[in-house]
């Protein structure tokens, strides 16, 4: 019956997202490592840039007046 079918759907979903969960856990630690790395990266070419003189953002609009 539909009842039937729509249930059987509904727990295989929960339990593929329980089995997605479990997979996600050893990618995490890995893409919180990548992320971190980037911003060490970040915050290290900024230094460098500011040593250099150059303070970031956005230039000045031309004034044509």
């Amino acid at each position: 019956s539909i009842n039937a079918t729509n249930s059987t759907i509904f727990i295989f979903q929960k339990l593929s997202k329980k089995v997605l969960f479990a997979q996600e856990e050893p990618c995490r630690s890995g893409i919180e490592m990548e992320c971190e790395l980037i911003v060490e990266r970040t915050r290290a070419g900024l230094e460098v840039v500011r040593s250099k003189g150059r303070i970031g953002g956005r230039r000045p609009k031309l004034n044509h007046r």
